[in-house]
């Protein structure tokens, strides 16, 4: 664990504590009953923390900086990054219908090449292929299908 680590967990700990204490009085001097109050901080407190964890998909660059859709180890662990979360489809193993696992979807992204070496045809086979799949697709053997 590095200091920059550490650094950025102490902050974050305490900005989530400070920014849920803060809304528990601010309710709390407004009216709301405690259970009220405390059931405020604690949604504001879980959506904090929830939105962290999609954002946070490196320790070292911003989620800005390497896209806002691209966690790998979602879209292996269970099938569905954001945006196909958002789309409501799935992607899975053709032969198996579960989840590829996080080294078969690293390994999707690097058979994309593909689909782009070929002037992005690769990205236009679902257009026309019975199983929708793009090259990445057929030499990993992943198909998306719909949730």
């Amino acid at each position: 664990m590095t200091g920059a680590l550490v650094v950025r967990v102490v902050v974050l700990s305490a900005l989530l504590v400070g920014g849920a204490m803060w809304l528990f009085h601010w309710e709390q001097s407004n009216g709301a009953s405690i259970a009220e109050a405390r059931t405020s901080a604690m949604n504001v407190f879980v959506a904090t923390e929830a939105f962290y964890l999609f954002a946070c998909r490196s320790l070292t660059r911003g989620v800005w900086q390497i896209g806002l859709l691209s966690n790998r180890w979602i879209l292996g662990g269970s099938g569905q990054s954001t945006g196909k979360r958002v789309l409501h489809i799935r992607l899975i193993g053709a032969a198996t219908g579960e989840p590829i696992g996080e080294v078969r979807a690293f390994v999707r992204d690097l058979c994309h090449l593909v689909d782009m070496v070929l002037a992005y045809v690769g990205f236009f086979f679902p257009l026309w292929d019975a199983r929708r799949q793009t090259l990445a697709d057929k030499i990993v053997r992943t198909v998306v299908v719909p949730v």
